[in-house]
């Protein structure tokens, strides 16, 4: 059987985008090539022994979980911001994986990644079904991905550039 998986791009004007931004060049929490920054609602960003409150991240929960509409979603939100970056000679891996094992809650999750900034050469995302590959998604800036946690799934190697993405997860209702 095959799971929901849906992708929308937004304009780059949108506040999703422009907040999300914002927060990565203020805090500039990517001194190093790989980096994430994890967040609980009204708890603030942590990154290392940092942290960064932001009060408007329910807004964007919200406006996240009304796009997912056509999913499931419960009222508690795991969030992280992610960075990588790579040149010519460095490459970001990334192995299979399913995301319901790699959750802080317990049971089924919905994802839904924003793509904030993205200039590099490959990391398209790929989807399973019985280990073959059904789904391929060419990642973009402003682009959005959400799907079932129970979908296995990887991102390609990616190389010569940068990725910003936002991943939140909702555990299922």
């Amino acid at each position: 059987m095959l799971k929901m998986i849906q992708e929308i791009e937004i304009p780059s004007n949108d506040p999703l985008i422009t907040h999300f931004k914002k927060i990565f060049e203020e805090h500039s929490f990517a001194e190093d090539r790989q980096n994430v920054v994890k967040i609980r609602q009204n708890k603030g960003w942590f990154c290392c022994k940092r942290q960064i409150v932001d009060k408007e991240l329910p807004l964007y929960i919200n406006q996240i979980k009304d796009i997912m509409k056509d999913f499931e979603c419960g009222d508690e939100a795991y969030v992280e911001m992610c960075y990588g970056i790579t040149n010519n000679t460095i490459t970001c891996k990334k192995d299979i994986c399913k995301a319901d094992y790699y959750t802080d809650y317990i049971g089924k999750v919905n994802i839904c990644v924003v793509y904030i900034d993205v200039a590099c050469e490959g990391g398209e995302l790929i989807f399973y079904n019985e280990n073959k590959p059904f789904k391929t998604i060419q990642i973009t800036s402003c682009k959005v991905v959400m799907f079932e946690g129970s979908v296995y799934h990887r991102r390609n190697d990616y190389s010569k550039g940068h990725r910003l993405w936002v991943l939140f997860q909702f555990p299922r209702k």
